[in-house]
């Protein structure tokens, strides 16, 4: 659901750092944040 929000309420193209940034507030026990930023940035290059 964040990973939504934050496509949705960006002004252009997301970094991998911005992603991360936005997403500072949620836990995962699993460690793969490198891995969910990366496809957030993909998902909104596809989306545009």
């Amino acid at each position: 659901m964040t990973a939504a929000s934050v496509i949705q309420k960006a002004k252009g193209p997301l970094s991998r750092e911005e992603v991360l940034n936005e997403m500072s507030g949620n836990l995962c026990r699993c460690g793969t944040y490198n891995q969910v930023a990366a496809a957030v940035v993909n998902a909104q290059k596809a989306l545009s």
